[in-house]
């Protein structure tokens, strides 16, 4: 269990999630242009040249626009923040929750959620209507995706997140998986608060689910669904481990600034380690899936080093960073629609203008939906909290 002094909130960790929203911004401007798209660009670059652009994708800098990891640390976020209140409401003596808990934890958590997917795609929706999406030929198919396949009818089924999400708010598709784990936090919380079982055994065993399900991925697919979702799962599992039992982080904070360094730059290289796999023209499914869970481990790794590291945090607590931690969740639901309808205005082969162009706009859209959506979402669903916590 944490010391009496650890603090009930980490701030750090909120300007981390800002980080990696950033990067999920950068990820996506760079796939709407038709000559480079990091989610597939390192597969590609592999079969022609050693440019430029190869060694970004195969560098730790692709961590500045690599999407794909950044919604890997969500979900190593959600399972540390979900977990650590359960782990201090632990009864001392008996070693239980308090029967409120629950009782309060499902209406506030899909309240939490749902409000702002439900604002989200209906200002997507409003959106469309305004300046309908058109497929354009010199786009990238990436792009173009997403110029179909919006109707009313999209709208109501995307709104119940369980079946599924299409064009009309794309990076909805984590927000599924976010309510299954929320969902299932019960399971993780009761496999973390085993004591019996050191925690570096469990996290093992979790490493190793991570590395099972990664496996399921086939060598020549970027994608695949069943994989997608085992490995997130084995990602909010390894927060949920961490939040567990804090006595590592007493230990690792007392490390040296040298070996706080060191670790931060092996989490560094192992968040990365799978595009790094792609871009050298790996094909093994094993070797690929090994790259994968290292990739993992190394986002549980830079979570750690946030943790452990005075100065690392005090730089994510600065102004600008905290501004874009609080806004992060509302520039993630909200940022995709307003990318699509400006790279379609300004067009395809103009990917520096857009990038230019794009980040006030979607700045100014965080925030006016931060204010107006997910502020006051987050106000209700803790006021329902509280009052279902009443005895």
């Amino acid at each position: 269990m944490p010391s009496t002094d650890t603090p009930k909130r980490f701030a750090a960790l909120d300007g981390l999630r800002g980080l990696a929203a950033l990067a999920v911004v950068f990820c996506h401007v760079l796939s709407s242009s038709p000559t480079y798209n990091p989610l597939t660009g390192a597969t590609t670059l592999a079969h022609t040249d050693r440019s430029l652009r190869y060694w970004l994708v195969a560098s730790p800098l692709h961590l500045l626009w690599n999407g794909s990891l950044a919604v890997i640390l969500f979900f190593v976020l959600s399972g540390f923040v979900l977990t650590l209140p359960l782990m201090r409401a632990l009864d001392d003596y008996t070693g239980r929750l308090p029967e409120k808990s629950w009782r309060s934890y499902y209406p506030r958590r899909l309240l939490r959620l749902y409000l702002p997917v439900a604002g989200a795609l209906l200002a997507a929706y409003a959106l469309v209507l305004a300046w309908p999406r058109h497929r354009v030929a010199s786009a990238s198919d990436w792009l173009n995706s997403f110029c179909s396949g919006i109707s009313p009818a999209h709208l109501l089924h995307d709104l119940a997140l369980l079946a599924g999400v299409g064009s009309l708010d794309p990076p909805l598709w984590s927000l599924r998986q976010e309510v299954v784990c929320s969902l299932l936090l019960p399971a993780f919380f009761l496999v973390a608060r085993v004591k019996f079982v050191p925690l570096w055994t469990k996290l093992a065993g979790c490493v190793g689910f991570i590395l099972a399900a990664s496996s399921l991925k086939p060598a020549d697919e970027s994608n695949s669904t069943l994989a997608l979702s085992l490995t997130l799962l084995g990602a909010f599992g390894l927060g949920a481990l961490l939040a567990s039992d804090l006595r590592w982080k007493e230990r690792l904070s007392s490390w040296s600034a040298p070996k706080k360094l060191g670790l931060l730059l092996v989490s560094v290289l192992a968040a990365n380690s799978y595009w790094t796999a792609l871009a050298l023209g790996v094909h093994s499914s094993l070797l690929l899936a090994m790259g994968y869970t290292a990739s993992l481990v190394g986002g549980a790794g830079l979570i750690v080093s946030v943790l452990v590291s005075a100065r690392l945090s005090k730089q994510l607590c600065s102004k600008a960073v905290s501004w874009l931690g609080a806004r992060s969740f509302s520039l993630y639901l909200s940022h995709l629609p307003v990318l699509i309808a400006l790279a379609l205005a300004i067009g395809p082969r103009r990917t520096w203008l857009l990038f230019l162009a794009s980040l006030p706009v979607l700045f100014v859209v965080a925030e006016l939906f931060y204010r107006v959506i997910e502020r006051p979402s987050h106000r209700l669903s803790a006021a329902v909290g509280r009052r279902l916590s009443r005895p």
